[in-house]
């Protein structure tokens, strides 16, 4: 009945008895109230008149009701009809009832009472089949749709495109790409592929699901309507998989046939942008976004917007959008605080983990992820145990084996490898990636004898390590030069064949052997890497010039070159090191001007440092000088450089001036200078100048004199034969060389006393040292006390104290 507006009265059914109903009054009311969008009406009216034998629904109102049921997840009143429908006998009757209950059962989540069910029922067709497989889908149980696929094939009901699509669903739950590959062929043979879009877009979504991309493009290409479900599956997979630009790719086809994007489009297209860093084409979706006018309603769409942005470096804007969304979640926050994270921003991500809780947000684990990571970037270890007592409270670390790992990373980024060893001792799980960090958190401590401990025993404990873990291990090797080691690490990798698609490995491998100092076998492996990049070439040359082999190096430079690898700055800094250790001036001109040629002087103070070392070692000071005119940073290791040269030269007055220029400039020395500086007082014999510097050390620059710098002034005093000073001052040096170097000295003066005292000395560090005892013979031949050599032959047990040597 209609009212003068033209709409539809509600039926009054409030205040009639049940007697009031008959069957058609009844269905009537019940099909309007459902219609209308009013299923809990409906089923409050069954409760009312279900005792009224009159009024009893027929099949067609149940199967209605049970709809309604399924519904509003109204399961006790679905459990009520069953059992009415099953006292009249209406499941054994009519299939629409038994698959509406089922269908019921299924989608309230009661897998169990459907199956029970569908087992009792005398016939099963494509329908029962299909609200089964349906069921186990979409509740995440893949093997039992799969298994129900196979029961339902074997008994002869053939599937429909209802039922393909369900089972596909499930092939994509669990990965079996050949079980889908068997549902896509049946799907082919009967032609479903063309006339259904519905099942094309299944097959898309498994396959990519899969990570079989080219599969599921070959399906969509095949589709005669590829709708927008077709794209935005496409685009999903795509982005999913980690082929951001792809998925663009689809996006710009698809604008280009004129389908509309909709809200799935922009999140997979937000993720897309992410993943590659399309900032500009992230920006226009943004722009389209505001148009549609959903970024303040949709939160959803606010935090793909938030991660895009933070995805991108811009985190400021991330920070824009994040501050304009009307709520926030813990994915808005977890958004933002990564972005700042993984842009260097953590104290940023810190304060913004501090505003989330004053607003009452809890973290979750991926949010403890990443604030660990911003208190390991930034050292702020106490802010870090705060956030590992409160995972710890929350149970979490026993739970989340990547919360541990991150926990076991914090510790080992902030150098307290004793918490990191305990953490990771009492995780439950300690996998691979758990290994890994402890085993590159002591490589990168240099406690690498600890490294490869842990090495061994994560072998013994059967995990298998991976490309990270053996990049870890061969640093460990390389660093300590245990080459039996890495020998047999290296047979390990070739076993696996780590080597034909990892060239990080084979670098850090040839790394491994060159810092060892086997570089032929160095050389094999470089020569064997699939792709050598700049990194290969350049390690296998920095090992040559290391190890004073230089011409080799530089061969290698002119094979890379060859091969068309462009050099960077640090091939450039072994190959002009390698020219400076054979004295190849004319090869190190050339790299000279090629380093010029790419403007590297200006924009890079390590290669303008060496190119002045080198000039400097070949005793070319003016090319030096030139050279260091032109840096745009003039440090200490430049100024060192050029003091060093002309020190080599023996222009010592140069030396002294350079070093008041660079006083003047505002640079101050390091120990390395004072040495150069103290080596050009020895060389001219400046003695009153080098205790002018030898006290401004430790007076003016808080440098303490070390091995060097004592060595320096003891050579000085032993030029200028003060010998009683020298060993008054440095009564306890603890170095041979120092020893030998005075007693040099003595010889040359014919100091015998000093000598027996420098003698007695080196005696005090090395009882048996061969060379003291000849250097003191010496001393005493050359002052004529022939008698008193016999007193300095080592006999392997003299033991010399004080004044032991009575020598006139």
């Amino acid at each position: 009945m209609l009212s003068n507006n033209g709409k539809a009265h509600e039926p009054n059914h409030v205040g009639r008895s049940s007697t009031d109903w008959n069957i058609d009054a009844w269905a009537s009311t019940n099909a309007h109230l459902i219609q209308s969008g009013k299923p809990q009406h409906a089923l409050a009216l069954y409760k009312r008149v279900r005792k009224d034998v009159s009024a009893l629904p027929n099949a067609y109102s149940l199967v209605a009701l049970l709809k309604a049921c399924a519904k509003t997840k109204d399961v006790k009143t679905g459990l009520q009809i069953h059992v009415d429908a099953d006292a009249r006998g209406l499941i054994d009757k009519s299939l629409f009832i038994g698959s509406s209950l089922i269908d019921m059962y299924v989608k309230c989540g009661l897998l169990k009472k459907a199956q029970q069910l569908f087992d009792r029922l005398p016939l099963r067709n494509v329908v029962l089949w299909t609200a089964l497989i349906s069921g186990y889908a979409d509740n995440g149980n893949g093997e039992k749709a799969l298994h129900c696929f196979e029961g339902m094939v074997s008994e002869g009901v053939f599937p429909n495109a209802v039922t393909f699509t369900c089972s596909l669903k499930a092939c994509s739950q669990l990965r079996v790409t050949d079980r889908g590959q068997e549902i896509h062929a049946e799907v082919e043979r009967r032609g479903l592929l063309e006339t259904d879009s519905i099942v094309g877009n299944a097959l898309i979504d498994m396959y990519a699901k899969c990570g079989l991309l080219e599969l599921a493009q070959q399906v969509f290409d095949k589709l005669p309507n590829q709708d927008l479900v077709s794209w935005n599956t496409l685009i999903a997979g795509y982005a999913s998989c980690g082929y951001g630009s792809k998925a663009l790719q689809c996006l710009e086809q698809m604008q280009l046939e004129n389908v509309t994007p909709d809200y799935v489009t922009y999140l997979c297209s937000l993720k897309a942008c992410a993943s590659v860093g399309a900032i500009h084409l992230g920006q226009d979706l943004h722009s389209e976004i505001e148009r549609c006018k959903v970024l303040k309603e949709d939160l959803v769409i606010g935090n793909a917007l938030v991660e895009m942005y933070a995805c991108c470096g811009c985190v400021l804007k991330a920070q824009e959008v994040f501050d304009k969304l009307s709520s926030h979640d813990v994915i808005s926050w977890t958004s933002l605080i990564s972005g700042f994270v993984e842009h260097g921003y953590g104290d940023r991500a810190l304060e913004c983990f501090e505003q989330m809780q004053l607003k009452g947000v809890p973290p979750d684990a991926i949010t403890f992820v990443w604030i660990l990571k911003a208190c390991a970037d930034t050292k702020t270890v106490g802010k870090g145990q705060e956030i590992h007592a409160e995972i710890e409270r929350r149970g979490l670390l026993v739970i989340d084996a990547l919360i541990g790992n991150t926990v076991v990373d914090l510790y080992i980024k902030c150098s307290l490898l004793d918490i990191a060893q305990q953490v990771f001792d009492t995780l439950p799980v300690q996998n691979l990636a758990a290994w890994n960090a402890l085993i590159g958190g002591y490589v990168d401590d240099g406690s690498c004898d600890e490294a490869l401990r842990c090495f061994e025993e994560m072998e013994s404990e059967g995990i298998s390590p991976d490309p990270v873990t053996f990049i870890c291990i061969l640093k460990a090797c390389g660093s300590t030069g245990a080459l039996n080691a890495g020998q047999k690490i290296h047979a390990e990798i070739e076993r696996r064949r780590f080597l034909r698609s990892d060239v990080v490995l084979g670098n850090a491998l040839l790394d491994m052997y060159a810092k060892c100092g086997f570089l032929s076998a160095a050389r094999e492996v470089c020569d064997g890497l699939s792709a050598r990049n700049v990194i290969s070439w350049t390690t296998l040359i920095k090992g040559y010039a290391e190890h004073g082999h230089g011409e080799e190096a530089l061969q290698c430079l002119k094979l890379m070159q060859c091969e068309g690898v462009p050099p960077n700055s640090v091939t450039f800094v072994c190959s002009l090191k390698a020219c400076s250790g054979i004295g190849a001036k004319d090869k190190g001109r050339i790299v000279h001007i090629e380093i010029e040629r790419r403007g590297l002087l200006e924009v890079d103070p390590v290669v303008g440092n060496t190119l002045v070392y080198m000039y400097a070692r070949f005793g070319d000071l003016a090319a030096a000088q030139l050279v260091f005119n032109k840096l745009s940073v003039q440090d200490i290791v430049s100024w060192t450089a050029l003091m060093a040269g002309y020190a080599q030269v023996g222009e010592s007055k140069n030396v002294f001036n350079t070093f008041d220029r660079m006083i003047e400039g505002g640079v101050a020395p390091n120990a390395v200078t004072f040495v150069v500086v103290l080596r050009a007082c020895s060389q001219t014999g400046s003695y009153s100048q080098s205790q002018t510097f030898f006290e401004a050390m430790s007076k003016n620059f808080g440098i303490v004199p070390g091995l060097e710098h004592h060595a320096c002034v003891v050579d000085l005093l032993g030029r200028v034969g003060h010998l009683n000073e020298a060993v008054a001052r440095f009564p306890t040096l603890p170095n041979l060389v120092l020893w030998h170097s005075l007693l040099g000295a003595c010889g040359k003066w014919g100091n015998v006393k000093c000598g027996a005292q420098a003698f007695e000395h080196a005696l005090w560090l090395d009882n048996k040292d061969a060379t003291a005892y000849a250097m003191m013979s010496d001393i005493c031949a050359g002052a004529d006390l022939h008698h008193k050599t016999a007193c300095v032959q080592p006999t392997g047990s003299v033991v010399v104290g004080p004044h032991a040597l009575a020598l006139a």
